[in-house]
């Protein structure tokens, strides 16, 4: 790990906002779903907790709509 300076600008303080609004709706509706990126699964020390087909169980069965916020996250720089 490596410390990293982030200047606390307006963009800084949405994507924060983003961040805690989008943690918050998921932890009040209970809908924290595992849904690994492609190839996550590989290096993941729970595998035993989800099983081998996460990454297929997201791709064709968790409702997308649902995963949008956290989609969303993943890309904001």
């Amino acid at each position: 790990f490596e410390a990293v300076d982030v200047q606390l600008d307006h963009v800084t303080r949405e994507s924060i906002a983003i961040v805690a609004q989008t943690i918050g709706d998921a932890v009040e509706t209970g809908f924290l779903p595992a849904a690994p990126g492609e190839r996550q699964c590989e290096w993941c020390d729970y595998q035993s907790v989800c099983g081998p087909q996460e990454e297929y169980r997201v791709g064709h069965f968790k409702p997308k709509e649902r995963l949008a916020p956290l989609i969303k996250l993943r890309g904001m720089p």
